[in-house]
């Protein structure tokens, strides 16, 4: 954490978004949801809408080589969920959320979300 800290940029920053349309295609994909097996949240639509400004902003998705002096802008969307457990938070990745869908990325949140939870 040090090293993020002493090396990264931070900042905060809040918007406000109307997210009444979101509010109804997630009622409306509910059942389906329940039909597989998932808990439908926010959070994968929320992921998502991530995918789209870092594909409109490559930038974003890069990292910096101190040695090469280059920035390194990747080809892969893989996204960090924080999950509280009785130690603290973990962050578990989702891998390739470019690669799935609302319902896929759903049910690889919870199952990652329950996993570390159930460790002794």
């Amino acid at each position: 954490m040090h090293e993020s800290v002493s090396t990264a940029a931070h900042v905060t920053h809040f918007d406000e978004a109307d997210c009444t349309e979101l509010l109804k295609i997630r009622e409306s994909l509910k059942p389906r949801a329940e039909e597989k097996g998932v808990k439908l949240t926010y959070l994968p639509f929320i992921i998502k809408a991530l995918l789209a400004a870092l594909r409109a902003h490559p930038l974003l998705n890069a990292t910096l080589d101190d040695d090469e002096e280059e920035i390194i802008v990747k080809k892969y969307y893989n996204f960090g969920i924080a999950v509280d457990v009785p130690d603290g938070l973990i962050v578990p990745v989702v891998k390739g959320v470019d690669q799935k869908s609302i319902f896929d990325l759903a049910g690889e949140i919870q199952a990652l979300a329950e996993s570390p939870r159930k460790e002794p």
